[in-house]
C-alpha cells in the first residue's frame, strides 16, 4: 500500500478494509479469535488484549490476513537497508476485525524521516506522549515512533532503523477523542511493536518502556 507523507494512507486501503469488514459477516463461530489470540497472538498481554476490546468494542473477532511480524520486520530492514529517508509504501503487520463488523482497525509500520520527530505541530485533537522518539494518539489513530539497532542494521554506532507504527481506525465513526480511547490505541500500538522489537532484535526494546507508561506532554 502507498503511503503519502506524514502518514496519509493513499488509494487501496477502502477497498481492503471493505474486504475485511464483509469477511466478518459469517455465523461460524468456529472461526471466531479472542482478543488475546487475533493476528497470531499479538495482543496476548493482559493489558493490551483490554485495550484492543475498548478500542474495538467487540469481544470476538475475523481472522483476517496480513502480511505478519516476520514479513513486517523484513520490510523495515530492507527499507533500511535501501538507504530511504522515509517509506514510500508500509508494511500491514495486523488487520482487526470485530464480529458484526464492529470497530476494525489496522497496525502498519514504515521508515520514518528525521524531521518527523523534531516537529512540534501535530493534528488537531491529537494528545503528544513521551514514549519512543515521538508518540501522539487522537480519535482513530495512533503514531509511535522509535530506533532500532539490531545485529541486522549493523550494531552499535551504525545509523539506526528509524521505525514508524500507526494504529489508523479512522473508518470508525464513533470512536470518542476522549483519554480513555487515545491511550487505547496507543496500548495497541505499543504491544505490537513490542513484538517488532523483539522480532527485529532491536537493543533495549527500541527504547519502548515495558511495561507501558504513559505520559502526556502538556
Amino acid at each position: 500500500m502507498v503511503r503519502g507523507r506524514k502518514g496519509v494512507w493513499i488509494a487501496g486501503a477502502p477497498l481492503v478494509l471493505a474486504a475485511v469488514l464483509s469477511a466478518c459477516g459469517g455465523d461460524d463461530e468456529d472461526d471466531s479469535l479472542t482478543a488475546s489470540r487475533v493476528c497470531d497472538g499479538l495482543f496476548s498481554q493482559h493489558a493490551a488484549a483490554d485495550a484492543l476490546r475498548k478500542l474495538t468494542g467487540a469481544s470476538l473477532f475475523a481472522d483476517t490476513s496480513a502480511d505478519g511480524l516476520p514479513e513486517t520486520a523484513k520490510f523495515l530492514e530492507s527499507e533500511h537497508r535501501k538507504g530511504v529517508n522515509w517509506s514510500r509504501s508500509s508494511s500491514t503487520l495486523c488487520v482487526v476485525a470485530g464480529e458484526e463488523k464492529r470497530g476494525s482497525f489496522r497496525v502498519q509500520y514504515d521508515i520514518y524521516a528525521p524531521s518527523d520527530v523534531g516537529d512540534t505541530r501535530h493534528p488537531e485533537g491529537a494528545q503528544l506522549y513521551r514514549l519512543g522518539k515521538r508518540a501522539s494518539a487522537r480519535a482513530g489513530e495512533s503514531d509511535l515512533y522509535f530506533e532500532c539497532v539490531s545485529p541486522e542494521s549493523g550494531g552499535a554506532g551504525a545509523r539506526p532503523v528509524r521505525v514508524h507504527g500507526r494504529v489508523d481506525a479512522r473508518g470508525n465513526r464513533t470512536t470518542p477523542n476522549t483519554q480513555e480511547f487515545r491511550e487505547a490505541s496507543l496500548s495497541v500500538l505499543h504491544a505490537a511493536s513490542l513484538k517488532v522489537v523483539k522480532e527485529m532484535g532491536c537493543e533495549n526494546s527500541g527504547g519502548l518502556s515495558d511495561p507501558l507508561v504513559l505520559e502526556p506532554v502538556a
